[in-house]
């Protein structure tokens, strides 16, 4: 299991990303909220979108859940 962070800040595009906690582009601490540990990048997104419905996966770190088009249950 790995350990999530969501970047409350918006990117460019609109999407707050979600990191690995290990990730080199993580956000400020300002702009982190902790996710907890997840098995997978969609668990992640899935915890992420409660409150945030446009979190989208970090291209760096959690490329497999990068697109928007990722489908979380």
């Amino acid at each position: 299991m790995k350990r999530y962070v969501l970047n409350t800040l918006p990117n460019d595009s609109g999407d707050h990303e979600v990191h690995v906690s290990s990730c080199y582009e993580l956000p400020s601490y300002t702009y982190q909220k902790d996710l907890g540990y997840h098995f997978s990048c969609s668990d992640a997104i899935k915890a992420a979108r409660t409150t945030h419905s446009s979190a989208n996966g970090c291209y760096h770190c959690n490329r497999v859940c990068h697109t928007a088009e990722v489908e979380v249950e």
